[in-house]
């Protein structure tokens, strides 16, 4: 596997919790896009029973992907979303 495709790829995230409360973040695998990076940054301080709504919905919000209804924003929200499960 390449340094890039180590590097940047599917996002990974370690999170941090109190039990209630999302307490920390850090990106262990980043995206080309930067949205790991905006993500992990705003997912601290939300309830952890909303993390996966959230995520995607950071993921969406920072996306450059296509919109619409069959845009690739939605599959980005996904993957990003489907990490924190």
């Amino acid at each position: 596997m390449s340094v890039f495709q180590e590097e940047f790829g599917t996002p990974s995230f370690e999170i941090e919790t109190d039990g209630i409360l999302i307490t920390n973040v850090e990106v262990g695998r980043h995206t080309r896009c930067g949205a790991a990076d905006f993500v992990a940054e705003n997912l601290v301080g939300v309830p952890v029973k909303e993390v996966y709504q959230k995520a995607g919905l950071l993921a969406q919000y920072h996306c450059q992907s296509s919109k619409g209804p069959l845009g690739s924003i939605h599959d980005a929200g996904k993957v990003h979303a489907e990490n924190k499960k």
